[in-house]
């Protein structure tokens, strides 16, 4: 087990142990368990490009965030002309 997912789990275990009152909702847990593990099997270089951290983190003002799927928005674009 690599260091940072055996600090990952050793931090879940900790988190585990304490008062319900400070405790993750199990929805926010699985999202920073799922989120984790992209980061311990894939790093950080590719951070914002991962569809499941977009849901969560990162702020972004395009698709995904911005709720439209890709192509609504290619149809949007396409009702404005081209710059000429």
């Amino acid at each position: 087990m690599s260091w940072s997912k055996e600090y990952l789990e050793k931090a879940f275990l900790e988190m585990d142990k304490k008062n319900p009152l400070y405790k993750s909702t199990s929805f926010w847990e699985e999202a920073c368990r799922k989120i984790s593990k992209n980061i311990s099997d894939k790093g950080f270089s590719d951070f914002r490009n991962e569809r499941y951290n977009l849901s969560f983190f990162v702020p972004t003002y395009g698709y995904p965030g911005n709720s439209f799927s890709q192509d609504g928005l290619q149809g949007i674009l396409e009702l404005f002309p081209k710059e000429t």
